[in-house]
């Protein structure tokens, strides 16, 4: 019992820790996506009103924002809640994939799709669109999904979940299709758009046919 106490402790401290750093990820992702910067480059990161370079400590996710007061140290501008509330939206998501399907390889894909998901809803609900790169990441991560179940699976069982995974992304896909047309004819005005459909193509091979 002491040991799996153990392991348990460990696993929520590794998945609060990779909760928070890729919670702080997906603020990059959120901030830079939209204005097409790269998210991979070694441009510091800077206080978006006085540019000046943020110290360590200024960069702790969720922390710094909090005992800052949602402020810069240099020039005492507000710090958008974006920065917080998309953190912790990664670290509660981390945590409610470790509750729900514990300690295996499949949790850890799961969790890394995490930023994506976080970019996402920020993205779309400040410049209403999606990225083809977050949907592109979303389906990629599918794939790293399938691999670490084919980790001690048989071939068959492999090749069953391939192709419920493409069987759940054609379908989402072609539901996407008839509420995009359909919904836009019947309301007269554009309902989804191109990115909200490949998102529905991405969330059907995670999600399988029995999803729709």
């Amino acid at each position: 019992m002491y040991a799996y106490d153990l392991i348990f402790i460990l696993d929520l401290v590794t998945c609060v820790l990779a909760g928070l750093v890729l919670g702080s990820f997906s603020t990059v992702l959120i901030h830079r996506m939209p204005r097409h910067e790269s998210i991979l480059g070694r441009k510091p990161s800077t206080c978006p009103e006085c540019k000046t370079q943020l110290k360590w400590r200024s960069m702790w996710p969720v922390f710094s924002w909090v005992f800052q007061k949602g402020r810069c140290l240099n020039c005492e501008a507000p710090i958008s809640r974006t920065y917080p509330l998309a953190e912790g939206m990664c670290l509660i998501l981390s945590l409610c994939f470790y509750a729900a399907y514990g300690h295996n390889l499949i949790t850890v894909a799961m969790i890394l799709t995490t930023p994506v998901l976080t970019a996402m809803l920020f993205i779309d609900l400040k410049h209403m669109i999606i990225p083809d790169r977050l949907n592109l990441s979303l389906g990629f991560l599918s794939l790293a999904a399938l691999g670490a179940y084919a980790w001690n699976q048989p071939l068959h069982m492999v090749e069953t979940a391939f192709l419920q995974m493409l069987a759940g992304g054609v379908m989402f896909f072609v539901v996407a299709l008839i509420l995009a047309y359909g919904v836009s004819f019947a309301l007269k005005k554009q309902a989804l758009g191109g990115g909200d459909i490949k998102f529905f193509a991405a969330a059907g091979l995670w999600l399988g046919p029995m999803g729709v």
